[in-house]
């Protein structure tokens, strides 16, 4: 592995803003999400973001709820990496950063898939969005997500 990809072993940030479900009869019901611990809320998507340490339990990541349905459940979401964004580091040439973010999709039984995230950052462009309630500028968090799957 390439010495500039840093490996988030520590946290993912998961968005977990309109989740739903899609059952055989195409009526789209909201799935309970419950997050373990929430990062804050997005300042130009309004949506809730969830911090999530990497680890080896079921328990301890995003918990859905699927409710009850006939035939198929197909569950959504957006992944992205969590960066700690400094624009003294950008404004120095020194702000680029790539992440590779592994996680695991899992029933309480099995893994059902492992997706991948490849996310580089150059600019404050290249965030999805920025969380508010922070100390810094506008109220935002330091951390943000990075690029999205």
């Amino acid at each position: 592995m390439a010495a500039d990809v840093q490996l988030l072993t520590a946290t993912a940030v998961v968005l977990i803003a309109g989740l739903t479900l899609e059952a055989q009869s195409r009526r789209i019901e909201p799935a309970e999400v419950r997050c373990p611990s929430v990062l804050g809320v997005g300042v130009e998507t309004d949506r809730t973001y969830c911090d999530v340490l990497i680890g080896t339990e079921v328990a301890d990541g995003i918990i859905v709820v699927v409710p009850a349905h006939r035939g198929p459940a197909i569950v959504t979401f957006d992944l992205h990496g969590r960066h700690t964004y400094s624009e003294e580091e950008v404004e120095r040439g020194r702000g680029y950063a790539r992440y590779l973010v592994q996680t695991a999709v899992a029933t309480t039984e099995e893994v059902l898939s492992r997706p991948v995230i490849l996310a580089e950052f150059r600019t404050g462009e290249d965030l999805s969005d920025r969380v508010s309630g922070g100390a810094g500028p506008g109220g935002v968090k330091a951390v943000a997500p990075v690029s999205v799957e």
